[in-house]
């Protein structure tokens, strides 16, 4: 990310909120049974960090289960209400939240925990861009998404080597999005490198939010990513 923040040059601010669940070896454990991936498996990830942590844990052989999603939602709630973002870029697990927390600027009332004091914590988006995405199943968002198309423009990437969020998504995913531009590459489970991809992202920051060159004005932006859930050696 830190090739994009130059790319995006001056006037742009990169917020990275971490994961407030610490995995332990049982959900790391459920994370393999869930993906069905060897126990030599490694998934790369922007990011490392000790302990591991995540936005929300999968119970144990029960994939409809999400485990600190609420308590996530909530803090980023209250992130949004202090801060102000224009923007959210997500991989993986921050992916799937990235682009939920898009759907509930736009629909808050559907969710009335994401309310404060009956009001929104902000506007919607203005752009989203999600690297290996796929939708959250948890039953307690189902209506977020219901009868609903996120209207925030969107950069959605998948990957066609990707071992987590399987290729297919990428005919799933874009399906969340009134506005998205749909960009496979042939990398795996990351965060897409090179100056091709780097260039196509930061364009994309850019275009969907132009710097306001005024000495006391600076965008902030905000990157939800899956705070080292994929970013543990397997």
């Amino acid at each position: 990310m830190s090739a994009i923040e130059r790319m995006c040059g001056e006037g742009y601010e990169f917020v990275y909120p971490d994961g407030l669940h610490v995995l332990s070896a049982a959900d790391l454990e459920s994370f393999h049974v869930k993906w069905h991936l060897p126990e030599t498996a490694t998934v790369a990830s922007p990011r490392l960090e000790s302990p591991a942590k995540a936005f929300w844990v999968w119970g144990f052989k029960q994939w409809d289960s999400y485990h600190g999603l609420r308590e996530t939602i909530v803090s980023l709630r209250d992130l949004c209400k202090r801060e102000k973002f224009d923007g959210v870029i997500g991989f993986s697990q921050g992916a799937a939240l990235g682009s939920l927390i898009c759907a509930m600027l736009e629909r808050p009332h559907v969710y009335p925990e994401f309310l404060i004091d009956g009001e929104p914590p902000q506007p919607p988006m203005r752009f989203g861009v999600f690297m290996s995405g796929i939708q959250l199943g948890a039953s307690s968002v189902a209506a977020v998404y219901d009868g609903h198309k996120i209207q925030t423009p969107c950069l959605l990437l998948a990957a066609a080597n990707d071992i987590v969020a399987h290729p297919r998504q990428f005919n799933i995913f874009p399906m969340l999005f009134e506005h998205s531009k749909a960009v496979l590459h042939d990398r795996g489970h990351n965060v897409p490198s090179g100056p091709k991809w780097q260039k196509l992202i930061a364009d994309y920051i850019r275009d969907s939010c132009p710097p306001i060159r005024l000495e006391s004005t600076t965008y902030r932006r905000s990157r939800v990513d899956d705070s080292t859930m994929w970013q543990a050696r397997l």
